[in-house]
């Protein structure tokens, strides 16, 4: 207690390796017998994915262990001068240990460096009532105010959302505008699991280039296929990107992709010596330039084949996402209004804080609906945001927000978008633009490593949206025009430069103002920002007809399609919960 007093509330954190060494130590009780199955808790001593339940770890390893070191939490035991928090963990206990730490270690923001969470937080051997009586100034409050981000863990029992506690969390988090993120499982296993079959495509691909006959019926032909492939990756990368939202074609189309881009890569490394395979029907351009273009016809099939592999990636994190909000959605009415608490002083206490002065139930109400908004946005979503919400207020649909974009393919094309630099010295027309585009890419990563969690999930989707939407496919109109024999190749790599260029411009312009500034652009906003974050028919339809509506017709929608939602999740009551501890989250 002495300890607690000491230290404040703000700095009883956890380190990633802290969570990482409890996980281990938890292993090694339970395979020894230490923890045991309990009849409210019948977990597997096997099972090393869920685990027992949180409940069940504090009764039989944390208040013992942190009992035996002086009665202080297990945060402060493992750092006696505190550790300032960044990110702050809501959860309900009713998940398995194995199932929380690896949900918050692989969702865990780079950015931050230590962790607020209740159950090793909280000094379980002691009475703290006091403390949690304003729930304002409570150890969750203080250390909600510092953090950077909040990140709410699902589990496969119950919604969070149906404890009062992890919705007042959600309450203070609206009021500071904090950014709320969803945990979820590591997606690794499953793309272990996944990477044989495409790498398996690739692979196959690449073999049938070599069943092409040499002389010049199989050269025409391979030539023939290669202009096709080109052209073909654009609509099925654009597809996969933007239309995939059902698990069998996202899959069929890395496949298919995988093998395409295998195929083509191989066909251009075969006849990578020969000038003629990549100059036009005239012939006529000079080697210098004919050089620049087969190493841009190089970059973008190995681009190709990358992007196809690591597509699997986030296939896998679209749907465990999609995963995850129905998981935030089992049992949960759609309103705080009906969320539960063991103690009626608790209770009593926090609506207090929730309703404030609101004089009027109107007043109270309103405050109620915006809480209940910001958990939509978030199970919509997969996160939450100040910037996220004015997005919605302003008629944007931000479903499925926070997914499967991969850094992968903006480093890939960072590098196919760009001019080739050893050859700035030969173009003499496009050094300024070329050089320009250099300095926004630079800009641009720099930007993205010192943005917000938020902003930089939204600049992943605007620079992928931008470059397939408005810079790649001048590029493929060109290079036809090209291939044609109806532009030099100096008029080509000129114009490739200068749509590399405008369109980093644009990406660096949208990411600034982020998607609730983007939204707010008078007449177009609301339908630019539902375009970058856009994702399968229905997000895309919208695209095309998105425009500003009424914030109170926003609200009222939003509340009756959450009535709607709730009544098809299972219903789950936690007042009778005889587990139930002291300290609720």
């Amino acid at each position: 207690a002495e300890l607690h007093r000491k230290v404040a509330a703000e700095n009883w954190g956890v380190t990633k390796a802290d969570l990482k060494r409890l996980r281990r130590d938890v292993w090694k009780a339970v395979k020894n017998g230490s923890i045991l199955p309990t009849e409210l808790d019948p977990f597997d001593p096997r099972d090393d994915i869920f685990g027992p339940s949180i409940y069940t770890i504090n009764e039989q390893y944390i208040k013992p262990v942190t009992a035996e070191a002086g009665n202080m939490s297990w945060a402060l035991m493992k750092h006696p001068k505190g550790l300032k928090v960044d990110l702050f963990v809501t959860h309900a206990w009713q998940e398995g240990i194995f199932e929380f730490i690896d949900k918050v270690l692989t969702s865990w923001p780079r950015s931050c460096h230590s962790a607020w969470c209740c159950m090793l937080a909280n000094p379980q051997n002691l009475d703290i009532s006091s403390l949690i009586s304003c729930p304002k100034s409570s150890p969750f409050a203080l250390a909600l105010r510092v953090v950077k981000c909040m990140l709410v863990v699902p589990n496969r029992r119950l919604s969070i959302y149906t404890r009062l506690w992890c919705a007042y969390e959600a309450h203070l988090a609206y009021e500071w505008n904090k950014v709320v993120l969803t945990a979820s499982a590591s997606p690794w296993a499953s793309f272990r699991q996944a990477l044989p079959a495409v790498l398996l495509c690739v692979v196959l691909g690449g073999l049938l280039a070599f069943a092409w006959p040499e002389g010049p019926v199989g050269f025409t032909a391979m030539k023939v296929v290669a202009a096709l492939l080109y052209y073909c990756m654009y609509p099925l990368i654009l597809s996969v990107i933007l239309y995939s939202q059902e698990q069998c074609w996202y899959r069929s189309g890395n496949l298919i992709g995988a093998f395409l881009s295998g195929h083509y890569l191989l066909v251009l490394a075969r006849n990578y010596h020969l000038s003629s395979f990549f100059s036009n029907e005239s012939g006529s351009d000079d080697a210098e330039y004919l050089r620049e273009w087969r190493s841009t016809h190089i970059n973008f099939a190995v681009s190709t084949v990358l992007f196809f592999i690591f597509s699997e990636l986030d296939r896998i994190r679209y749907f465990t996402l999609a995963h995850e909000a129905t998981l935030l959605k089992v049992g949960y009415s759609g309103s705080i209004k009906d969320a539960a608490c063991s103690s009626s002083t608790d209770c009593a206490n926090i609506w207090a804080e929730i309703n404030g002065e609101a004089a009027s139930e109107d007043e109270r109400s309103l405050i109620v609906a915006k809480v209940d908004d910001t958990i939509r946005t978030l199970i919509r979503a997969g996160m939450s945001s100040r910037s996220l919400r004015q997005a919605v207020e302003e008629g944007v649909c931000v479903d499925n927000a926070n997914s499967g974009d991969s850094i992968a393919f903006m480093l890939l094309i960072s590098g196919t978008s760009m001019p080739n630099l050893e050859n700035l010295r030969v173009l003499d027309v496009e050094v300024m633009t070329g050089w320009a585009c250099v300095a926004l890419t630079i800009i641009l990563w720099i930007v993205f490593f010192n943005s917000s969690i938020d902003r930089r999930i939204f600049c992943k989707k605007v620079f992928i949206r931008v470059i397939l939407i408005f810079v790649w496919p001048p590029h493929l109109i060109c290079s036809l025009f090209f291939k044609l024999g109806l532009t030099p190749m100096t008029h080509l790599l000129w114009i490739f430069s200068i749509s590399n260029t405008v369109g980093m411009s644009i990406i660096l312009a949208l990411t600034a103002l982020h998607i609730g500034g983007v939204a707010r652009i008078p007449r177009i906003g609301p339908w630019l920002a539902q375009l970058m974050i856009a994702r399968g028919p229905s997000a895309l339809r919208k695209a095309c007809k998105t425009r500003p509506v009424d914030r109170s017709t926003v609200a009222s929608s939003d509340d009756s399609s959450g009535d709607e939602g709730s009544s098809d999740e299972l219903d789950g009551s936690t007042d009778d919960d005889p587990q139930r501890a002291s300290l609720e989250d």
